[in-house]
């Protein structure tokens, strides 16, 4: 008997002792937790992102009427960073296999004169610009500054997540110093968005 009751007095200290303090504050820790998927898009592009830049008729030595796309979009959620990457690294006769017309590796980043015609120029180099937001200035741009290929993409890095409508690309021809031989001059030009983790 004296066992049962120090078992049942042994209960009543532990009740006792639980709710000793009404008054106390209760305190939990709930963790809440969400995640958003990176999204990064060129909106207004056209079909894979494929858009054209005609420059028209072009004069002697490459003089044209800069162009510019407009209508352009951009969202990014996460910081990116942007580059334009040019195929050639200047605007290219197109010689339909009559390479005796091309320009030289070497002539090719400064008068572009013709391998085969003296005197005249087989390329032409031109200027892209990427405006954003309604800014003035450039955001990136002229691709006399690379040689062409993505290795030598110019650009800038560490863009903050933007969500703009109004992004605008600008092009313009630079005239050479030699007159252009007759024939369609072209050029690919690529806009590269790398998103960043954060």
């Amino acid at each position: 008997m004296k066992k049962l009751l120090m078992g049942i007095g042994a209960l009543g200290l532990m009740v006792s002792t639980a709710s000793a303090d009404p008054d106390a504050p209760i305190e939990a820790t709930i963790n809440v937790d969400g995640e958003r998927e990176c999204v990064c898009e060129l909106r207004g592009f056209g079909t894979g992102n494929l858009l054209d830049v005609n420059f028209g008729e072009m004069g002697n030595r490459g003089q044209a009427q800069a162009q510019n796309l407009t209508g352009l979009g951009l969202f990014c959620n996460t910081p990116f960073d942007i580059s334009l990457a040019s195929q050639a690294g200047y605007l290219k006769l197109n010689v339909n296999g009559a390479t005796q017309y091309d320009a030289s590796d070497a002539d090719a980043m400064s008068d572009f004169e013709s391998d085969g015609a003296s005197g005249f120029a087989a390329g032409l180099d031109y200027s892209a610009e990427v405006f954003m937001g309604g800014s003035t200035t450039g955001l990136i741009g002229n691709t006399s500054q690379i040689l062409g290929g993505s290795a030598n993409a110019v650009g800038i890095g560490s863009v903050p997540p933007q969500n703009v409508s109004n992004v605008r690309l600008r092009f313009d021809t630079i005239p050479g110093s030699l007159p252009l031989i007759a024939g369609d001059y072209s050029d690919v030009l690529t806009i590269n968005i790398t998103p960043q983790a954060l």
